[in-house]
């Protein structure tokens, strides 16, 4: 994970919770943000996940992501990107 990439939660209600990410985004960072999906998929109906604090995003990070991302996994939560980065991902 590229050693500036952070994930934080800004916003958590029993429908939705926000996400917002710091940093370089690479394929290391792609899987920490699959993993930490994993654990509100299917507790919350909605997860956006804020792009604008991304310094920048590398093409093999959003190809790792888009590949595995849950939503893709026929999950029950709906995630949207917002930002500055949000249509870099392919959901």
């Amino acid at each position: 994970m590229a050693r500036n990439f952070r994930i934080s939660v800004s916003h958590r209600d029993p429908h939705c919770v926000r996400l917002r990410l710091a940093g370089d985004f690479d394929g290391t960072s792609a899987y920490g943000l699959i993993n930490r999906l994993k654990d509100y998929v299917r507790a919350q109906r909605r997860i956006v996940i804020d792009t604008d604090g991304l310094r920048s995003v590398y093409p093999f990070g959003v190809a790792v992501f888009n590949k595995f991302n849950p939503s893709n996994k026929k999950m029950i939560a709906d995630i949207r990107f917002t930002g500055t980065y949000s249509p870099t991902f392919d959901i």
